[in-house]
């Protein structure tokens, strides 16, 4: 089983660590026992999105686990972290070939498509860098509406608290003046 996404609070602009077990022969081992002896060692692949001659597979070291903390856990639970971002196959302008063709190259979220280099554009053929600066568009756009409905939440909140007050400052005068009421002779 393997780990491939980036979590909330991990993003590394550019790489995607995958976690995995593979078997190494022991070759100690092997040797002691007449037979091949393997043992399960944790291994990474780091993957650059767009860029498949990127893939650097090497064993788990410290770094790895402090770069990537959370995605490192879930492979170590057994769980498939969440992917950071919006699906590439949701957003309305991809065609189901680019899906395929951009998945093929570990772009499955349209952040990682805004994120892409200069360099690994090419990779993308003819409108790559196109695509990249309409997906950052987009996402400038979704957060501006993002923020937007929270400027109109926040006014909502303020509406229904202003209301509340107005009406605990009537409750008050009624009550005061039920009070003065008593009070008069």
């Amino acid at each position: 089983m393997s780990y491939s996404h980036q979590l909330p609070g991990e993003r590394t602009v550019g790489v995607i660590p995958r976690f995995y077990l593979d078997k190494v022969q022991n070759n100690f081992r092997s040797e002691q026992e007449g037979r091949a002896v393997f043992d399960d060692v944790e291994f990474v692949e780091i993957i650059v999105p767009g860029d498949s001659r990127s893939i650097v597979q090497e064993r788990v070291k410290a770094e790895h686990k402090e770069r990537w903390p959370n995605a490192y856990s879930a492979f170590k639970k057994g769980l498939e972290p969440a992917t950071d971002g919006y699906p590439i196959e949701q957003w309305p302008p991809m065609t189901s070939a680019q899906v395929a063709n951009y998945k093929a190259m570990h772009i499955s979220t349209v952040e990682q498509l805004a994120e892409l280099s200069d360099g690994v554009l090419m990779n993308l053929g003819l409108g790559g860098r196109q695509i990249r600066e309409r997906a950052k568009a987009w996402l400038d756009e979704r957060a501006g509406g993002q923020a937007l409905e929270r400027a109109m939440a926040e006014a909502e909140r303020a509406t229904a608290e202003r209301a509340d007050l107005e009406r605990q400052i009537a409750d008050l005068k009624s009550a005061v003046q039920t009070l003065q009421a008593k009070v008069a002779p």
